[in-house]
């Protein structure tokens, strides 16, 4: 039998990975027709604060996590 402990455990695992794969869809692919008429560095280095946001705040959840891990 599966104690209540072991369940905490399994849900708040998944409550922070779901939460961790959601911060991907903060970042903006560009799509076709922005590719062909700009030029494509230029087009990432506007997405550059996009990828910082999405580090540190993937970060800041996996200390979190950590940290309810070891209080668990």
């Amino acid at each position: 039998m599966i104690s209540q402990e072991s369940r905490v455990h399994s849900f708040s695992d998944a409550v922070f990975s779901i939460a961790m794969t959601l911060l991907v869809l903060e970042v903006f692919i560009p799509n076709y027709k922005e590719l062909q008429t700009g030029n494509t560095l230029q087009i990432l280095q506007n997405r550059i604060p996009s990828f910082i946001g999405l580090i540190v705040s993937f970060m800041v959840t996996a200390l979190y996590w950590i940290a309810n891990m070891r209080i668990l």
